[in-house]
């Protein structure tokens, strides 16, 4: 079991996971999803606190030393998710799993 303090910082992360994810599972189009998308990039670019979860994000990055070029992948990759894509080689395959996850990258979390 995690300690408090990682146990937190584990569920602002998935809350913020929660709320990308859903922008581009729940919207009502694909140009919905991209702007919603978009402005969450944007905003932890940034560091816009204006929206509560994106806020929270920006301050786990400071918090965790997190880079913040890791979490702007892991956005860019959902926004590449919205439109079906063909992977014609292993080295795609890996790069759009690199894209979908970040966990590798929290060594310091």
């Amino acid at each position: 079991m995690l300690c408090k303090k990682f146990r937190e910082r584990a569920t602002r992360l998935y809350a913020f996971c929660r709320v990308v994810d859903d922008l581009a599972d729940e919207s009502v189009s694909y140009s919905v999803a991209r702007r919603g998308l978009e402005d969450c990039r944007s905003a932890i670019v940034c560091c816009n606190v204006l929206h509560p979860t994106y806020g929270d994000m920006v301050e786990l990055i400071r918090e965790t030393d997190i880079d913040r070029s890791v979490v702007i992948e892991l956005i860019d990759g959902i926004v590449s998710d919205l439109e079906p894509a063909r992977i014609e080689t292993v080295a795609a395959l890996l790069r759009y799993c690199r894209k979908q996850s970040f966990g590798s990258h929290l060594d310091g979390f």
